[in-house]
């Protein structure tokens, strides 16, 4: 008992430290920074203000506050994970100015893919706003996420990523080559005539080259219905055909051959968990 009570007297004076460094904030009205132009202050007060991107794609410490030495770093959140928004993001193609106005403006970008999940929402409330708004929230982001020092890499990568569409597209015999080719080449296939934004390029797509498999996933399980991504196109979930180990193969698939990258380990354990969440 006496060790309990020694606990929750521990607990109880962090609790107090905690409320007296709130009780010091003052609150007021955003201060523009003065070596800023009007279009990334206004980007910047809308998305650390009003938008709060950060909420989604900010990690967290042990007491839920966001981790400032880790601004927009990525973070998991509603059983998805929030891609780093900053240098860290590991999309081949950079998120520059015109894919992000793309993608908050309409939940769809060429190099990208669509909004889904909880990001999904997001497209339809910003499209209430501005389209000036959208792109200073766009000039916001651009200016530390290291798009500028990438530019100029796109047309090789895109090249790259055409060419890796083709694999796969014949005779095949590795379980998780045949099941893609059966059931998303049809879709996400490009050829030589360019991109096409309403059949994603997993090449290119962000959702393949993080760390963590947990989106690719749920995309392929639960697919994006109609009212998110591209208006009117709809990825099919395939959860109730494919099992746990069909969804593994496949993601597996994608990661060795659209990816540099190590593969994902307890890819299967991890289906079964988040078919079970």
């Amino acid at each position: 008992c006496w060790r309990m009570s020694r606990i929750r007297a521990n607990i109880w004076a962090a609790c107090s430290r905690i409320r007296r460094r709130s009780s010091r904030a003052k609150p007021g009205r955003y201060v523009p920074v003065a070596t800023r132009d009007a279009a990334w202050n206004r980007g910047a007060y809308l998305a650390e203000g009003i938008s709060h991107c950060g909420a989604c794609h900010t990690p967290r410490g042990a007491l839920g506050a966001e981790r400032k030495d880790k601004a927009y770093a990525g973070a998991a959140i509603d059983n998805w994970i929030a891609p780093p928004l900053d240098k860290t993001n590991p999309a081949p193609i950079a998120w520059n100015q015109a894919e992000l106005v793309a993608y908050l403006g309409t939940g769809v970008s060429l190099y990208h893919g669509t909004a889904a999940g909880p990001m999904a929402a997001v497209p339809r409330g910003l499209a209430h706003l501005p389209g000036s708004d959208v792109a200073a929230i766009a000039t916001y982001f651009t200016s530390f996420n290291g798009s500028a020092a990438r530019a100029g890499q796109d047309a090789a990568l895109i090249q790259k990523a055409l060419a890796t569409d083709r694999v796969g597209t014949g005779l095949q015999y590795d379980a998780g080559t045949r099941l893609f080719t059966a059931a998303c080449a049809s879709c996400h296939y490009n050829g030589g005539k360019g991109l096409n934004p309403l059949r994603p390029d997993l090449a290119l797509n962000s959702t393949v080259h993080l760390d963590d498999p947990t989106n690719l996933i749920r995309v392929i399980l639960y697919g994006i219905d109609a009212k998110d991504g591209a208006p009117g196109v709809v990825m099919p979930a395939f959860g109730t055909g494919f099992t746990n180990a069909d969804v593994a193969r496949i993601a597996a698939y994608l990661r060795a051959t659209r990816t540099t990258k190590a593969a994902w380990p307890d890819l299967e354990q991890k289906v079964a968990t988040i078919r079970a969440t």
